[in-house]
């Protein structure tokens, strides 16, 4: 087995390799930033962050939650309030709900969550370590969408930023025995795309560019051996 070819069955492993590798690690990750405004638009100061993931690229378009192989979740705001994937709570079938990916601007994608039906409580519901103040776990909700494949919504929302509401039950003060609603935090949220994982596309144009690069300098020395 002369150089060349050695070189390039090392290279073709390589290759393999990469590619595997970065199938593999492949993973969408969208930054959340929630406040406590109420005119549409997120802005300082911030009462939460989180990330959501799953598996694969992130590609403008709309998919339910159902489709998402390895949702993950984590919101975190102040005072405590957290909220995780296992937190989830689908009032009906996750096919109906979902997210919505978009361009952005900038070369960034943004992300928000979409439903199928107007009256879903899709959200989440908060740990077991809410405030005793609460009768109940307070429930993170997300404003609902004109459907499933758009990001725009019934109230006012563009996509860009919706609105989110915590809310929990409370005893009201002024009819004892009964309960009241008590929002936590109210405002508008927007999701980011973090820094993607390198396209397998990339990592095969680099090493075939450097397989082209052994085969030259091999052709290159055997002419000069030849003259």
């Amino acid at each position: 087995m002369n150089f060349l070819t050695k070189s390039l069955l090392a290279t073709n492993i390589i290759l393999c390799s990469l590619l595997i590798g970065t199938i593999n690690a492949s993973a969408a990750v969208f930054n959340f930033t929630f406040d406590a405004n109420v005119d549409n638009t997120v802005r300082p100061p911030s009462v939460g962050s989180g990330t959501l993931s799953f598996d694969g690229a992130a590609i403008v378009g709309s998919y339910s939650l159902a489709s998402l192989s390895n949702l993950d979740v984590n919101f975190s705001f102040i005072d405590g309030f957290s909220f995780k994937r296992d937190d989830l709570n689908l009032s009906s079938s996750s096919s109906i709900n979902g997210i919505s990916i978009f361009n952005s601007g900038a070369g960034n994608l943004g992300l928000a969550f979409t439903t199928q039906n107007e009256y879903s409580t899709f959200g989440f519901i908060s740990e077991p370590n809410f405030p005793a103040r609460f009768l109940s776990a307070p429930f993170l909700s997300f404003e609902p969408t004109i459907s499933i494949n758009s990001p725009i919504t019934r109230s006012g929302g563009d996509g860009f930023s919706n609105q989110y509401a915590i809310v929990g039950t409370i005893q009201s003060f002024m009819n004892p025995g009964a309960t009241r609603p008590e929002f936590v935090f109210i405002g508008n949220y927007n999701a980011v795309s973090a820094q993607e994982v390198p396209e397998p596309a990339t990592i095969l144009g680099s090493l075939t560019a450097f397989s082209f690069a052994v085969y030259s300098k091999h052709k290159s020395k055997k002419l000069l051996k030849q003259t």
